[in-house]
């Protein structure tokens, strides 16, 4: 459990009672520490001792270790009284020295240190995580594709590896374009790499690739723009993937 060191604490509480006069001031101040107005206004009617002794045994309680630590810093660095129509501005002077005192001289550069150091061991949880996450998430599309072998249904096995290879294509964050249907043709989707955008043809079939299957996807291709290109993906009996490239034709 986050907890304030007690003498610090103590030196908090009193400063929040001597040094702040009037109560939009303090507020403010709570507010910049990141305490919502609907957390301090569970106090409204106590005075600034109280509030600020019950708001830090909350921020105890629910070990936010963050929001203590800037209610310290902000005191901490304040160059003059919050208020100047406190009573006693001596005291109040006197109080924020004293913190100052208990903090030591390098209170911020530690905490930026400390700060650097959660932020380092944060990129390293995630990338980690993200390791695990993403060969994972390729054993689930091997997996998925693999079944597609037992599938006897024709038309939800194409459909099923339709998604398999978009998947993919997300997965190594591509430009992608999902299925789009004109007036005149079917497009199974498309993707941009480099330069040039990529058609895609995408089919599960029984037999060998015929030549006008080739011509067919060749049309589409030659009514796009020149930067345009195609990508025919066929599977057949034993996983067979067909690639047809020419920079002639501009089919791959």
């Amino acid at each position: 459990m986050a907890k304030m060191i007690h003498d610090i604490r103590q030196k908090v509480i009193e400063i929040a009672g001597v040094c702040f006069w009037y109560w939009d001031n303090f507020y403010a101040f709570l507010v910049s520490c990141g305490i919502q107005r609907d957390h301090y206004l569970l106090y409204e009617g106590e005075n600034k001792y109280k509030m600020m002794r019950n708001i830090i045994t909350d921020l105890e309680d629910k070990n936010d270790d963050e929001t203590l630590k800037e209610i310290v810093k902000n005191l901490y660095i304040l160059k003059s009284i919050p208020d100047p129509n406190v009573p006693d501005t001596r005291k109040s002077q006197k109080l924020l020295q004293e913190l100052k005192d208990m903090c030591g001289p390098n209170l911020i550069e530690k905490e930026i240190e400390e700060r650097r150091r959660k932020e380092h061991s944060k990129i390293f949880t995630n990338a980690t995580l993200t390791k695990v996450q993403r060969e994972q998430k390729l054993i689930d599309l091997n997996n998925e594709f693999i079944s597609l072998f037992s599938n006897s249904n024709h038309q939800q096995r194409g459909f099923e590896l339709e998604k398999i290879i978009y998947n993919l294509y997300h997965f190594f964050e591509f430009e992608f374009q999902k299925p789009y249907k004109t007036k005149d043709e079917q497009i199974d989707g498309w993707y941009k790499y480099e330069k040039f955008d990529y058609l895609l043809e995408i089919k599960w079939i029984d037999g060998k690739i015929r030549q006008d299957d080739l011509a067919i996807f060749d049309k589409k291709i030659d009514k796009k723009a020149r930067s345009t290109r195609g990508h025919l993906l066929r599977w057949m009996g034993l996983v067979m993937m067909q690639f047809y490239l020419s920079q002639e034709r501009s089919l791959v």
